[in-house]
């Protein structure tokens, strides 16, 4: 859960948007829509209070795990990335298959394509959170196969514990074919909220 209240963004003069009172309820998925340039990604970076053009109060509780548009991932092989957040090599070798990557699990991060390297991200930010999980395109250099397994082992993180929340930013929703219970929309420096689905 995170609450948000009176939080105001304005990057050196720039008003992005302002919310007054929103709470991620836990249980939630939320999926973060915008133009680029309406304040996606430093939304996400307020959640975990990496961002210091932000004024108003932030209560969360749980642990969160971010994952921004751009994942760094230490310069060594995937396997030793994923150990950070605990797999087995059994877990690792499963779940890289289930993205059809089986191959890379040895390789050097600078050898990965772009879809490579997040899917490695991915499966250590599953692997790694317990509670909230911020994902800020986690999807957009995948190809349209790799993305659909993808989103289906996101909704499994989520299911597998009653009150976890999912934060997702996607510029190509109609690839999406997970459900959301709501949209939020960063719009003409303005924030909306709109109820999709009860699930």
């Amino acid at each position: 859960m995170i609450s948000l209240k009176n939080l105001t963004l304005n990057i050196k003069g720039e008003y992005l948007f302002s919310i007054e009172d929103y709470t991620f309820e836990a249980g939630k998925k939320i999926l973060l829509v915008g133009d680029n340039g309406t304040g996606k990604s430093s939304l996400m970076k307020c959640l975990i209070n990496h961002f210091p053009f932000m004024e108003g109060e932030i209560i969360s509780r749980g642990e969160i795990v971010y994952q921004p548009q751009e994942p760094y991932l230490f310069q060594r092989t995937v396997r030793d990335n994923l150990k950070l957040s605990g797999m087995t090599r059994q877990e690792m070798e499963e779940g890289l298959k289930e993205l059809y990557a089986e191959d890379i699990l040895d390789k050097r991060v600078r050898v990965l394509s772009g879809g490579q390297r997040q899917k490695t991200a991915l499966l250590r930010s599953i692997s790694k959170a317990t509670d909230v999980l911020l994902l800020d395109e986690p999807f957009s250099q995948m190809d349209e196969k790799s993305t659909i397994v993808s989103q289906r082992l996101v909704d499994q993180w989520h299911r597998e514990k009653a009150d976890r929340v999912l934060v997702m930013i996607s510029h190509d929703v109609e690839l999406l074919e997970m459900d959301f219970h709501e949209k939020i929309i960063l719009k003409d420096r303005a924030f909306f909220v709109e109820k999709l689905n009860e699930l």
